[in-house]
Protein backbone atom coordinates (compact mmCIF):
# COMPACT_ATOMS: atom_id res chain seq x y z
CA UNK A 1 0.00 0.00 0.00
CA UNK A 2 2.60 2.40 0.63
CA UNK A 3 4.48 1.61 -2.66
CA UNK A 4 1.06 2.58 -4.13
CA UNK A 5 0.57 5.94 -2.34
CA UNK A 6 4.10 6.80 -3.26
CA UNK A 7 3.92 5.92 -7.08
CA UNK A 8 1.13 8.02 -6.87
CA UNK A 9 2.56 10.70 -5.17
CA UNK A 10 5.60 10.37 -7.89
CA UNK A 11 3.23 10.88 -10.39
CA UNK A 12 1.74 13.89 -9.77
CA UNK A 13 5.07 15.26 -9.40
CA UNK A 14 6.25 14.41 -12.40
CA UNK A 15 2.78 15.07 -14.42
CA UNK A 16 2.40 18.16 -12.46
CA UNK A 17 -0.95 17.90 -11.03
CA UNK A 18 -1.54 21.24 -11.61
CA UNK A 19 -4.69 23.08 -12.20
CA UNK A 20 -5.14 24.91 -15.35
CA UNK A 21 -5.90 28.38 -13.18
CA UNK A 22 -1.94 27.96 -11.72
CA UNK A 23 -0.37 26.70 -15.15
CA UNK A 24 -2.29 30.12 -16.47
CA UNK A 25 -0.98 32.07 -13.45
CA UNK A 26 2.25 30.94 -13.61
CA UNK A 27 2.65 31.89 -17.72
CA UNK A 28 2.44 28.01 -18.79
CA UNK A 29 0.33 28.62 -21.81
CA UNK A 30 0.40 25.52 -23.44
CA UNK A 31 0.09 23.27 -20.23
CA UNK A 32 -3.32 25.65 -19.13
CA UNK A 33 -4.24 25.15 -22.65
CA UNK A 34 -3.95 21.23 -22.78
CA UNK A 35 -5.58 20.67 -19.47
CA UNK A 36 -8.48 23.23 -20.08
CA UNK A 37 -8.94 21.37 -22.90
CA UNK A 38 -8.89 18.02 -21.33
CA UNK A 39 -11.05 19.03 -18.67
CA UNK A 40 -13.65 20.43 -21.09
CA UNK A 41 -14.30 17.53 -23.10
CA UNK A 42 -14.66 15.34 -19.73
CA UNK A 43 -17.07 17.87 -19.10
CA UNK A 44 -16.12 19.19 -16.24
CA UNK A 45 -16.65 22.18 -14.47
CA UNK A 46 -17.39 23.30 -18.45
CA UNK A 47 -18.01 27.25 -18.15
CA UNK A 48 -15.22 27.90 -15.51
CA UNK A 49 -12.71 25.70 -18.15
CA UNK A 50 -13.86 27.11 -21.35
CA UNK A 51 -13.21 30.98 -19.88
CA UNK A 52 -9.75 29.52 -18.57
CA UNK A 53 -9.20 27.84 -22.45
CA UNK A 54 -10.60 30.90 -24.06
CA UNK A 55 -8.06 32.76 -22.12
CA UNK A 56 -4.73 30.62 -22.40
CA UNK A 57 -5.38 30.35 -26.85
CA UNK A 58 -5.99 33.84 -26.88
CA UNK A 59 -2.32 34.53 -24.46
CA UNK A 60 -0.55 31.62 -26.59
CA UNK A 61 -2.09 33.57 -30.17
CA UNK A 62 -0.66 36.84 -28.77
CA UNK A 63 2.88 35.63 -27.77
CA UNK A 64 3.07 33.24 -30.71
CA UNK A 65 2.29 36.14 -33.05
CA UNK A 66 4.76 38.20 -31.68
CA UNK A 67 7.73 35.94 -32.10
CA UNK A 68 6.43 35.23 -35.74
CA UNK A 69 6.40 39.22 -35.96
CA UNK A 70 10.17 39.15 -35.18
CA UNK A 71 11.23 36.59 -37.02
CA UNK A 72 9.76 37.72 -40.24
CA UNK A 73 11.49 41.68 -39.51
CA UNK A 74 14.67 39.51 -39.93
CA UNK A 75 13.75 38.68 -43.32
CA UNK A 76 15.45 35.48 -44.00
CA UNK A 77 14.27 32.26 -45.80
CA UNK A 78 14.97 30.37 -42.46
CA UNK A 79 12.74 32.58 -40.51
CA UNK A 80 9.92 32.69 -42.95
CA UNK A 81 9.78 28.85 -42.42
CA UNK A 82 9.98 29.03 -38.92
CA UNK A 83 7.11 31.75 -38.53
CA UNK A 84 5.44 29.22 -41.26
CA UNK A 85 5.31 26.44 -38.54
CA UNK A 86 4.15 28.70 -35.89
CA UNK A 87 1.31 29.26 -38.10
CA UNK A 88 0.86 25.59 -38.58
CA UNK A 89 1.07 25.38 -34.95
CA UNK A 90 -1.72 27.79 -33.96
CA UNK A 91 -4.32 26.95 -36.83
CA UNK A 92 -4.34 23.35 -35.18
CA UNK A 93 -4.68 24.58 -31.72
CA UNK A 94 -7.58 26.85 -33.04
CA UNK A 95 -9.08 23.89 -35.03
CA UNK A 96 -8.73 21.39 -32.88
CA UNK A 97 -10.65 23.87 -29.72
CA UNK A 98 -12.98 25.64 -31.51
CA UNK A 99 -16.11 23.60 -31.23
CA UNK A 100 -15.39 24.64 -26.93
CA UNK A 101 -14.31 27.79 -27.32
CA UNK A 102 -18.06 28.78 -29.85
CA UNK A 103 -15.87 29.52 -32.23
CA UNK A 104 -14.22 32.96 -30.87
CA UNK A 105 -11.34 32.24 -33.37
CA UNK A 106 -12.81 32.06 -36.70
CA UNK A 107 -11.29 34.91 -37.53
CA UNK A 108 -8.21 34.49 -36.51
CA UNK A 109 -7.91 31.23 -37.75
CA UNK A 110 -9.18 32.36 -41.64
CA UNK A 111 -6.45 35.20 -41.46
CA UNK A 112 -3.79 32.57 -40.49
CA UNK A 113 -5.12 30.97 -43.13
CA UNK A 114 -3.91 33.36 -45.30
CA UNK A 115 -0.90 34.24 -44.24
CA UNK A 116 -0.06 30.50 -44.23
CA UNK A 117 -0.69 30.81 -48.74
CA UNK A 118 1.50 33.74 -48.48
CA UNK A 119 4.56 31.98 -46.45
CA UNK A 120 4.58 28.91 -48.62
CA UNK A 121 4.41 30.76 -51.35
CA UNK A 122 7.19 32.94 -50.43
CA UNK A 123 9.22 29.96 -49.38
CA UNK A 124 8.75 28.25 -52.44
CA UNK A 125 9.47 31.00 -54.71
CA UNK A 126 13.13 31.66 -52.41
CA UNK A 127 14.27 27.90 -52.40
CA UNK A 128 13.20 28.09 -56.55
CA UNK A 129 15.16 31.20 -56.79
CA UNK A 130 18.09 29.75 -54.68
CA UNK A 131 18.18 26.59 -56.39
CA UNK A 132 18.72 28.29 -60.21
CA UNK A 133 21.25 30.03 -58.85
CA UNK A 134 23.28 26.98 -57.26
CA UNK A 135 22.51 25.44 -60.71
CA UNK A 136 24.23 28.22 -62.69
CA UNK A 137 27.11 28.00 -59.93
CA UNK A 138 27.43 24.56 -60.51
CA UNK A 139 27.40 25.37 -64.32
CA UNK A 140 30.74 26.82 -63.90
CA UNK A 141 32.50 24.57 -61.38
CA UNK A 142 30.92 21.38 -62.20
CA UNK A 143 31.25 20.08 -58.49
CA UNK A 144 28.17 17.56 -57.93
CA UNK A 145 28.08 19.04 -54.06
CA UNK A 146 26.60 22.04 -56.03
CA UNK A 147 24.21 20.65 -57.49
CA UNK A 148 23.53 18.52 -54.53
CA UNK A 149 22.56 21.93 -53.19
CA UNK A 150 20.70 22.90 -55.69
CA UNK A 151 18.69 20.11 -55.86
CA UNK A 152 17.69 20.07 -51.74
CA UNK A 153 16.68 23.69 -52.62
CA UNK A 154 14.65 22.83 -55.70
CA UNK A 155 12.64 19.61 -53.87
CA UNK A 156 11.78 21.75 -51.19
CA UNK A 157 10.15 24.36 -53.71
CA UNK A 158 8.72 21.52 -54.84
CA UNK A 159 7.68 20.62 -51.18
CA UNK A 160 5.53 23.61 -50.90
CA UNK A 161 3.18 22.73 -53.59
CA UNK A 162 3.33 25.52 -56.12
CA UNK A 163 5.08 24.03 -59.14
CA UNK A 164 2.80 25.18 -61.49
CA UNK A 165 3.61 28.73 -60.58
CA UNK A 166 7.02 27.89 -61.37
CA UNK A 167 8.15 27.56 -64.60
CA UNK A 168 10.34 23.95 -65.30
CA UNK A 169 10.27 22.97 -61.53
CA UNK A 170 8.99 19.48 -61.66
CA UNK A 171 11.90 18.75 -64.90
CA UNK A 172 14.44 20.83 -62.82
CA UNK A 173 14.24 18.21 -60.03
CA UNK A 174 14.83 15.19 -61.83
CA UNK A 175 18.14 17.21 -63.92
CA UNK A 176 19.51 18.28 -61.04
CA UNK A 177 19.48 14.73 -59.28
CA UNK A 178 21.35 13.35 -62.67
CA UNK A 179 23.62 16.43 -62.67
CA UNK A 180 24.30 15.62 -58.85
CA UNK A 181 24.74 11.92 -58.66
CA UNK A 182 27.91 10.66 -58.66
CA UNK A 183 29.28 7.48 -60.23
CA UNK A 184 31.30 4.99 -58.69
CA UNK A 185 32.80 2.08 -60.78
CA UNK A 186 33.51 -1.31 -58.74
CA UNK A 187 36.40 -3.44 -59.87
CA UNK A 188 37.81 -6.74 -58.35
CA UNK A 189 41.26 -8.03 -57.47
CA UNK A 190 41.27 -11.62 -56.09
CA UNK A 191 44.65 -12.95 -57.49
CA UNK A 192 45.36 -15.01 -54.82
CA UNK A 193 41.85 -17.28 -54.47
CA UNK A 194 40.60 -17.02 -58.43
CA UNK A 195 38.72 -20.20 -57.06
CA UNK A 196 36.21 -17.82 -54.81
CA UNK A 197 35.42 -15.36 -57.76
CA UNK A 198 32.04 -16.39 -58.23
CA UNK A 199 31.15 -16.29 -55.28
CA UNK A 200 32.84 -12.82 -54.48
CA UNK A 201 30.62 -11.65 -57.65
CA UNK A 202 27.54 -13.18 -56.44
CA UNK A 203 27.74 -11.36 -53.11
CA UNK A 204 29.05 -8.35 -54.18
CA UNK A 205 26.79 -7.51 -57.81
CA UNK A 206 24.04 -6.44 -55.47
CA UNK A 207 25.80 -3.20 -54.73
CA UNK A 208 24.40 -2.10 -58.06
CA UNK A 209 21.01 -1.73 -55.97
CA UNK A 210 22.37 -0.18 -52.75
CA UNK A 211 20.36 2.64 -52.08
CA UNK A 212 22.28 5.74 -51.42
CA UNK A 213 21.36 9.51 -52.16
CA UNK A 214 23.13 10.85 -55.52
CA UNK A 215 25.09 7.96 -55.90
CA UNK A 216 25.03 5.56 -58.65
CA UNK A 217 27.30 2.29 -58.53
CA UNK A 218 28.32 -0.02 -61.37
CA UNK A 219 30.10 -3.08 -60.59
CA UNK A 220 32.15 -4.60 -62.62
CA UNK A 221 30.04 -3.83 -66.26
CA UNK A 222 32.16 -0.42 -66.64
CA UNK A 223 29.99 2.21 -68.59
CA UNK A 224 30.66 3.68 -72.31
CA UNK A 225 29.37 6.69 -71.79
CA UNK A 226 28.46 7.62 -68.44
CA UNK A 227 31.64 10.00 -66.75
CA UNK A 228 33.36 8.02 -63.39
CA UNK A 229 33.89 9.97 -60.74
CA UNK A 230 36.29 7.11 -58.74
CA UNK A 231 36.90 3.69 -59.48
CA UNK A 232 36.87 1.44 -56.34
CA UNK A 233 39.51 -1.17 -56.71
CA UNK A 234 38.81 -4.07 -54.18
CA UNK A 235 42.10 -5.95 -53.37
CA UNK A 236 41.56 -9.18 -51.69
CA UNK A 237 44.29 -10.61 -49.87
CA UNK A 238 44.24 -14.55 -49.88
CA UNK A 239 42.16 -16.28 -46.90
CA UNK A 240 43.86 -17.77 -44.63
CA UNK A 241 42.78 -20.75 -42.83
CA UNK A 242 44.07 -21.91 -39.69
CA UNK A 243 43.04 -25.27 -37.30
CA UNK A 244 44.03 -25.39 -33.87
CA UNK A 245 43.27 -27.95 -31.07
CA UNK A 246 43.87 -28.84 -27.62
CA UNK A 247 43.48 -31.64 -25.84
CA UNK A 248 42.38 -32.03 -21.66
CA UNK A 249 42.96 -35.33 -20.21
CA UNK A 250 41.58 -35.65 -16.61
CA UNK A 251 42.12 -38.99 -14.33
CA UNK A 252 40.10 -39.61 -11.61
CA UNK A 253 40.08 -42.51 -9.01
CA UNK A 254 38.09 -43.68 -5.85
CA UNK A 255 37.23 -46.45 -3.36
CA UNK A 256 33.91 -48.12 -3.93
CA UNK A 257 32.34 -51.04 -2.08
CA UNK A 258 32.84 -54.53 -3.82
CA UNK A 259 30.82 -56.98 -1.76
CA UNK A 260 31.07 -58.17 2.27
CA UNK A 261 33.05 -59.93 4.59
CA UNK A 262 32.22 -62.05 7.42
CA UNK A 263 34.64 -60.96 10.62
CA UNK A 264 34.15 -63.12 13.72
CA UNK A 265 35.29 -61.64 16.90
CA UNK A 266 34.25 -62.51 20.51
CA UNK A 267 31.89 -65.03 18.81
CA UNK A 268 30.15 -62.21 16.94
CA UNK A 269 29.82 -62.57 13.38
CA UNK A 270 29.60 -59.24 11.56
CA UNK A 271 30.05 -58.07 8.01
CA UNK A 272 32.25 -55.44 7.12
CA UNK A 273 32.41 -54.08 3.63
CA UNK A 274 35.27 -54.76 1.01
CA UNK A 275 36.58 -51.77 -0.99
CA UNK A 276 37.99 -51.94 -4.42
CA UNK A 277 39.96 -48.94 -6.56
CA UNK A 278 38.05 -47.73 -9.77
CA UNK A 279 39.48 -45.55 -12.02
CA UNK A 280 38.93 -43.56 -15.65
CA UNK A 281 40.47 -41.25 -18.05
CA UNK A 282 38.22 -38.54 -19.28
CA UNK A 283 40.20 -37.20 -22.64
CA UNK A 284 38.94 -33.70 -24.25
CA UNK A 285 39.21 -32.85 -27.43
CA UNK A 286 38.54 -28.92 -28.26
CA UNK A 287 39.08 -27.92 -32.12
CA UNK A 288 39.44 -24.29 -33.59
CA UNK A 289 38.97 -23.50 -36.71
CA UNK A 290 39.50 -19.42 -37.85
CA UNK A 291 39.63 -18.07 -41.50
CA UNK A 292 41.09 -14.44 -42.10
CA UNK A 293 41.16 -11.64 -44.98
CA UNK A 294 41.92 -8.47 -45.32
CA UNK A 295 40.21 -6.24 -48.35
CA UNK A 296 41.66 -3.02 -49.60
CA UNK A 297 40.22 -0.79 -50.89
CA UNK A 298 42.26 1.66 -53.22
CA UNK A 299 40.76 4.83 -54.57
CA UNK A 300 41.25 6.16 -58.43
CA UNK A 301 39.44 9.35 -58.57
CA UNK A 302 38.30 10.60 -62.19
CA UNK A 303 37.05 14.03 -61.44
CA UNK A 304 37.41 16.45 -58.40
CA UNK A 305 34.45 15.13 -56.94
CA UNK A 306 35.51 12.23 -55.59
CA UNK A 307 36.09 12.40 -52.18
CA UNK A 308 36.78 9.22 -51.44
CA UNK A 309 39.85 7.77 -49.25
CA UNK A 310 41.31 4.49 -49.15
CA UNK A 311 40.45 1.79 -47.04
CA UNK A 312 41.44 -1.54 -45.33
CA UNK A 313 38.56 -4.17 -44.27
CA UNK A 314 39.98 -7.25 -42.14
CA UNK A 315 37.00 -9.91 -41.58
CA UNK A 316 37.37 -13.12 -39.02
CA UNK A 317 35.30 -16.27 -38.57
CA UNK A 318 35.96 -18.89 -36.32
CA UNK A 319 34.43 -22.58 -35.85
CA UNK A 320 34.52 -24.75 -32.89
CA UNK A 321 33.96 -28.70 -31.85
CA UNK A 322 34.39 -30.08 -28.96
CA UNK A 323 34.31 -33.74 -28.15
CA UNK A 324 35.07 -36.44 -25.13
CA UNK A 325 36.32 -39.87 -24.96
CA UNK A 326 36.31 -41.87 -21.98
CA UNK A 327 38.32 -44.89 -20.69
CA UNK A 328 38.16 -46.79 -17.38
CA UNK A 329 35.08 -47.10 -15.40
CA UNK A 330 32.72 -44.00 -15.69
CA UNK A 331 31.54 -44.95 -11.79
CA UNK A 332 35.23 -43.12 -10.84
CA UNK A 333 33.66 -39.92 -12.73
CA UNK A 334 32.60 -38.45 -9.60
CA UNK A 335 34.05 -35.08 -8.18
CA UNK A 336 37.71 -33.56 -8.94
CA UNK A 337 39.89 -35.52 -11.08
CA UNK A 338 43.00 -36.81 -9.43
CA UNK A 339 44.58 -34.99 -11.54
CA UNK A 340 44.67 -33.28 -15.43
CA UNK A 341 46.72 -32.18 -17.95
CA UNK A 342 46.48 -30.28 -21.48
CA UNK A 343 48.61 -30.95 -24.52
CA UNK A 344 48.23 -28.22 -27.82
CA UNK A 345 47.73 -29.43 -31.01
CA UNK A 346 47.87 -32.98 -29.76
CA UNK A 347 45.43 -34.47 -32.33
CA UNK A 348 47.14 -35.36 -35.78
CA UNK A 349 43.61 -36.43 -37.34
CA UNK A 350 41.68 -35.01 -39.63
CA UNK A 351 39.62 -31.98 -38.44
CA UNK A 352 35.84 -33.08 -37.32
CA UNK A 353 33.65 -33.13 -39.92
CA UNK A 354 31.25 -30.74 -37.36
CA UNK A 355 33.73 -27.84 -37.91
CA UNK A 356 32.18 -25.58 -40.92
CA UNK A 357 33.66 -26.41 -44.32
CA UNK A 358 36.16 -24.04 -45.90
CA UNK A 359 33.84 -22.85 -48.49
CA UNK A 360 31.01 -21.83 -45.74
CA UNK A 361 34.06 -19.68 -43.75
CA UNK A 362 35.57 -17.45 -46.95
CA UNK A 363 32.35 -16.77 -48.05
CA UNK A 364 31.03 -15.61 -44.80
CA UNK A 365 34.34 -13.72 -45.00
CA UNK A 366 33.09 -12.56 -48.67
CA UNK A 367 29.86 -10.97 -46.79
CA UNK A 368 31.35 -9.43 -43.43
CA UNK A 369 33.59 -8.02 -46.21
CA UNK A 370 30.24 -6.53 -48.00
CA UNK A 371 28.31 -5.31 -45.25
CA UNK A 372 31.82 -3.82 -43.94
CA UNK A 373 32.22 -1.75 -47.34
CA UNK A 374 28.50 -1.27 -48.39
CA UNK A 375 28.72 0.42 -44.38
CA UNK A 376 31.74 2.21 -45.25
CA UNK A 377 29.63 3.75 -48.40
CA UNK A 378 26.43 4.94 -46.79
CA UNK A 379 28.21 6.45 -43.52
CA UNK A 380 30.19 8.65 -45.94
CA UNK A 381 26.95 9.62 -47.46
CA UNK A 382 25.85 10.40 -43.68
CA UNK A 383 29.02 12.51 -43.01
CA UNK A 384 27.92 14.38 -46.25
CA UNK A 385 24.18 14.80 -45.13
CA UNK A 386 25.55 16.34 -41.66
CA UNK A 387 26.79 19.10 -43.88
CA UNK A 388 23.65 19.83 -45.13
CA UNK A 389 24.47 18.41 -48.89
CA UNK A 390 22.10 15.30 -48.97
CA UNK A 391 18.66 15.03 -49.20
CA UNK A 392 15.63 12.32 -50.00
CA UNK A 393 16.34 11.39 -53.69
CA UNK A 394 13.46 13.31 -55.52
Amino acid sequence: MYKIVTLALIICLIYGCASPQKCLDKGELDKAYTLSLKKVQQNKRIAFHQDLLNKALEAIIIQQSTKKQALLYTGTLAAKEESLFINQDLQKQINESQAYTNYAFTSTYKTLQEEAVYLQQSCAEEYFEKGRALLNEFSQSATKQVAQQAHQCLVKASNYGYAEKMEGLNTLVEETYELAELVYYVEVNNRFSPAYQADIDRIFQKIEQLDIPYTRIYYKNKPDSTPIDCTLQLNFSSFDIDYENECTTEFYQRQVEDGKREVVEDSTVTLEPIYKTIEAEVTRLREVKTAESIMQLTILPHSNNCLLQDRRFSSSTCSENTSEDTSGDCDAIEGCPVSSSTDSNCFIGCPSILLDSDGYMINNLIRQHYRKFTRYLKGDQKRKKGRGLWVNRR
